[in-house]
């Protein structure tokens, strides 16, 4: 009897410092609670996560734009609410205990900044930060120079290219390498694509006589990255290293060079644009008084046509 006696009085004392516990706990906490509206129309915004970082806890706010985040221990916190499509909002609050502070927030829209997408010659296109290789990019416009060809946008603007000149003569060409030569038997050249559609990227084959033509030729090679017109692109991105051999095959092992051209945008007014180039080219003495042209006078008055 005795012994029943004493174990429901320790059992009672447990239930009531469990009571007092918890009042206590309840004690030492209040709660913040507010609407989040849109600025401007003053509608409720349902959804919006409003949150306490240093404590790790929040609540989102309902249909009608309510929120309510219970169990806040006593302090000085910022909470801030965040939503997207629009700027992120933070207040200071003092939580005393037993108290339900108001805090209401007035989120303003904004545009939303999407990642940097990559064109590649894959089936979609990439964010930047999912390529795993090397990529640069140069807008044309931001050159201070203007460029004579798509030789002059590559030299010196972008790191890791370089471009070894040939016979030096006029119209040849040079070859571009993206962190050198990457094989000893295969061709060394980067792959180039102008807006995602493959061209030529080895140079053409050397200008020189038939056979049976008594005349001579510059005898030399050219790139055809120069047939295209500088004033008609708007940027370029490069692709270097191996890596892109993950989304060009295995043949952009030496990298690969992709060419934007530039397009028309709607309600904007057309722009002309009028280019002239000229030149002249004067030929130096080379032969004896008697004869200072040696031997190619004839060609020089009368003029020959290669066939």
């Amino acid at each position: 009897m005795i012994s029943s006696l004493r174990m429901s009085t320790v059992a009672s004392l447990l239930v009531l410092f469990g009571i007092l516990l918890v009042g206590g706990a309840h004690g030492q906490s209040g709660t913040i609670e507010g609407t989040v509206t849109q600025a401007g129309s003053g509608q409720p915004l349902p959804g919006v996560n409003v949150v306490i970082e240093d404590l790790n806890t929040g609540a989102s706010t309902d249909a009608d734009g309510n929120y309510a985040i219970e169990g806040v221990p006593v302090g000085t916190y910022e909470v801030t609410a965040q939503f997207v499509g629009f700027q992120s909002q933070t207040q200071g609050v003092e939580v005393s205990a037993g108290e339900t502070i108001t805090v209401d927030f007035v989120l303003t829209e904004e545009t939303v900044g999407l990642d940097e997408i990559v064109v590649t010659g894959a089936a979609g296109e990439t964010r930047r930060e999912e390529v795993g290789n090397t990529v640069s990019s140069i807008s044309v416009g931001d050159l201070e120079e203007s460029p004579s060809s798509v030789e002059d946008i590559l030299t010196g603007s972008l790191p890791g290219v370089t471009l070894n000149i040939g016979e030096g003569m006029s119209g040849s060409g040079s070859q571009i390498r993206l962190r050198g030569n990457t094989s000893v038997s295969q061709v060394n050249a980067p792959l180039v694509y102008v807006d995602g559609i493959r061209i030529r990227s080895t140079g053409y084959p050397k200008n020189v006589p038939p056979v049976g033509y008594d005349g001579r030729s510059a005898n030399v090679t050219a790139n055809p990255i120069n047939d295209l017109n500088p004033v008609n692109i708007e940027q370029m991105e490069i692709v270097k290293g191996a890596a892109a051999t993950t989304l060009y095959g295995t043949e952009a092992a030496p990298g690969v060079i992709q060419l934007f051209t530039k397009e028309g945008s709607p309600g904007s007014d057309p722009v002309w644009t009028a280019q002239v180039q000229q030149g002249v080219s004067d030929m130096q003495e080379f032969g004896p008084s008697s004869a200072p042209y040696y031997r190619i006078d004839p060609l020089l008055r009368q003029g020959r046509q290669q066939s």
